[in-house]
């Protein structure tokens, strides 16, 4: 097991962290047709959520920018290879959504509603990323610190998904499942996860 996940693993048992894997299906897309797996996995404690994706295939196909000497919050991130998070609470129609690049540029947002009423959740101020490379596997780590998003007891709903950008300039589509005739991670639907 390389050093990241046994760190990861020793954090979730250090703070009584129940570890809950997933698999990302690919939008359908001839053009991006790659011999690529994405899945990983996401744990939380009161004042947590840690992820872990991975890349399992040939990923010198992909653009994955190393890690930035100033990694910064940033917007526009999902037109390039982007990890994201979505949660909710139960029964609410506000939801947080994490976007975070191999770079290390990240943002964190919260919606009123179905991509309504948009805002930055600025009470987060910085959220480090780690990636480590492998001949057959590309993985990034990070940490969501819940913080006054949400208060430690109460459940929630996670949607997870990723843009890929490929080197011949197409992009492809990843999350837990598909509600619609086109790619969109907002979908309610996409919320399987439950933490």
């Amino acid at each position: 097991m390389p050093k990241n996940q046994r760190s990861t693993v020793r954090y979730c048992q250090l703070f009584q962290m129940q570890t809950h894997p997933f698999q990302l299906i690919r939008f359908i897309d001839p053009s991006c047709n790659f011999p690529i797996a994405i899945g990983g996995n996401i744990s939380r404690n009161r004042q947590t959520i840690s992820l872990v994706y991975e890349i399992a295939g040939n990923h010198t196909q992909l653009q994955l920018p190393a890690i930035a000497q100033q990694p910064m919050r940033s917007d526009d991130l999902w037109k390039r290879t982007c990890f994201e998070c979505f949660f909710k609470q139960p029964e609410s129609t506000a939801y947080y959504e994490l976007n975070v690049c191999t770079d290390g540029h990240w943002n964190l947002y919260r919606f009123s509603d179905y991509r309504k009423g948009m805002a930055e959740a600025s009470s987060i101020r910085s959220l480090p990323v780690h990636t480590y490379t492998h001949a057959a596997k590309f993985t990034l780590c990070c940490n969501i610190p819940l913080g006054t998003l949400v208060l430690p007891d109460v459940p929630l709903q996670v949607g997870i998904s990723c843009v890929l950008a490929h080197t011949t300039g197409k992009n492809s589509y990843w999350a837990l499942c598909h509600p619609g005739r086109q790619p969109d991670f907002h979908h309610p639907a996409g919320y399987l996860l439950h933490i």
